[in-house]
């Protein structure tokens, strides 16, 4: 376990534009949304990322699978995301590649505000904040909205806490997910 290397991983944080406020305004789930989104580059559809969101007893599960060619290629990513109805994460799970040369096999977990975050082999357990989402690079795309609708139900916040296993860029960590700034 190397901790070290994955401690960077830790809490990004994401900043949005709009009025921090603590009130969540209250949304229904989206129990049985369903869906594909087709990808293009350059104007030519390449993929297509296929979803569902389904009650997994007290929770909602996203099941998602993304995938294109590049370059004759085939990149695939399956992800599961588990949260509460009030868009909490509980258990994100991604596998596969977001690129040719980017490998994603990760784990996040929360239980009892601790996240244990595990990333290509590496680990570590860590607190918490009270508001945090969990997302591991740009995809799956239906994930993204979710993060979206997460800032919406919880009052438009000027920035999201992240808990996120990073993205191996050349032969170090870097901590993912800072935006908009």
């Amino acid at each position: 376990m190397k901790s070290s290397r994955v401690a960077a991983i830790g809490l990004a944080t994401l900043v949005l534009g709009g009025a921090g406020t603590s009130k969540v305004t209250q949304l229904p789930p989206i129990a049985g949304d369903s869906g594909t989104i087709r990808i293009h580059l350059l104007g030519h559809a390449i993929g297509s990322e296929r979803y569902v969101v389904r009650p997994d007893g007290n929770a909602l599960a996203l099941t998602d699978t993304f995938e294109f060619t590049d370059r004759g290629g085939r990149v695939q990513l399956a992800s599961t995301f588990r949260y509460s109805s009030a868009l909490e994460p509980i258990h994100l799970r991604s596998v596969g590649r977001t690129y040719r040369f980017v490998n994603v096999d990760a784990d996040v977990v929360v239980d009892r505000g601790r996240a244990t975050v595990r990333s290509l082999g590496d680990s570590t357990t860590l607190a918490v904040p009270k508001a945090f989402f969990s997302i591991a690079g740009y995809a799956p795309l239906r994930l993204q909205a979710l993060l979206v609708r997460y800032w919406e139900t919880h009052g438009r916040p000027k920035s999201i806490r992240i808990v996120a296993p990073i993205e191996r860029r050349t032969s170090r960590y870097d901590v993912f997910g800072s935006a908009g700034s």
